[in-house]
Order: structure tokens, then C-alpha cells, then sequence
């Protein structure tokens, strides 16, 4: 591999340092201004591979990519499991949902008695595992009686919330069991 730095925001040093390139590897697209910069001064045929937010509303960068006949593969819109590595949404998250509870409790003024995790999907587990990690009271509003029983073995309350009930009455049984919270993440 080799290393290239741009030596300025000028378009023609963009064309050197895409120049005799096959593949880029990004994380993230670039802010846009540097981004129109960039597709229009890549060779046609270059594959772009990265978290390229295909279906976000207003942006131009997928027809440019058609336009300069850039080969853009999203990884961000890929249907994987989510204990697939390759799953940059679960990955992301994981670390939001574990975060969003580490930001939680630096905000709290005083102690924690009881921490309540509104949803058990990726975000929902990975909060629910930092609050076991600082031993808190837990409990997990969900609608899955198979990830009852998982969090019911890890010593933690749960609340199954009614599919059938009114969105109404859902959040009157979400109220009441959010009185008792310090925390709540969802």
C-alpha cells in the first residue's frame, strides 16, 4: 500500500491523488464539498466501498457516482446478522447503546437505584450489559417473551409490554414502571 496526502483543496490535487486508483475504503463519506470535489476527479471505474448513506433524502452523491460511473458498494446497507462483524449498524449500535448509559450515569447527579432499558434490540442489549457490568437494579420493557427469559437469567426485572394494547396504553404502562427509574434508555 501506499500512503498519499492531498496538497490542497484544489481539484487538480485531487486528480493526483485518485490518480491510478482501483479501490477506495472509506468509513464515512466525506463532508460534501470535498465530496463533489472527489467525484468529480475520480477515474471512472474506481470502486468506492464504505458507509456511502445511499438513501439519504437530498443528496446528490448517488447520481454522481452513476454519472462518473464510480462502482459504489454501501456497507451500511447490507442485511447481515447482528453478531456479523460486518454489520456496521449493530456495531454502531452497540457502542451507542453502552455510551448512551455511560453518558447517563456522568449526568446523574446522585446515586443510581434503578436503571430501565426501553427496547432490546442491539442498542437496547448493550446498555442493559453495561448496566449489569455497575451492577444496577435493571429492567427491560419489551414484547419478545424469549428475551424475557435471557434477561430474567441474568438476575434483571423485565416488562412485557402488551402488542395488542393501544399505543395509548403502552405508554401509560411505560410511565409507570419510568417513575421508579433514575436512567432510562431507549
Amino acid at each position: 500500500a501506499t500512503i498519499r496526502y492531498l496538497a490542497g483543496n484544489q481539484p487538480e490535487n485531487f486528480k493526483k491523488l485518485f490518480t491510478e486508483i482501483d479501490v477506495v475504503l472509506r468509513a464515512k463519506r466525506p463532508e460534501r464539498s470535498r465530496e463533489i470535489i472527489e467525484n468529480q476527479t475520480i477515474s471512472q471505474g474506481t470502486i468506492i466501498i464504505g458507509a456511502l448513506d445511499p438513501l439519504e433524502k437530498g443528496s446528490a452523491h448517488t447520481k454522481e457516482y452513476i454519472k462518473n460511473q464510480i462502482i459504489a458498494y454501501s456497507i451500511d446497507q447490507l442485511t447481515l446478522e447482528p453478531t456479523d462483524p460486518m454489520n456496521l449498524l449493530a456495531a454502531m449500535s452497540q457502542i451507542a447503546g453502552r455510551l448512551a448509559l455511560l453518558d447517563a450515569i456522568y449526568k446523574h447527579p446522585s446515586s443510581i437505584d434503578k436503571v430501565v432499558i426501553i427496547g432490546f434490540g442491539v442498542a437496547g442489549q448493550s446498555a442493559f450489559n453495561e448496566a449489569l457490568k455497575h451492577n444496577f437494579s435493571t429492567q427491560v420493557v419489551l414484547t419478545n417473551s424469549d428475551q424475557a427469559k435471557q434477561i430474567k437469567a441474568c438476575g434483571a426485572d423485565f416488562f412485557l409490554l402488551n402488542k395488542q394494547a393501544s399505543l395509548s396504553q403502552q405508554q401509560e404502562e411505560i410511565k409507570s414502571i419510568l417513575v421508579e427509574a433514575n436512567i432510562a434508555i431507549a
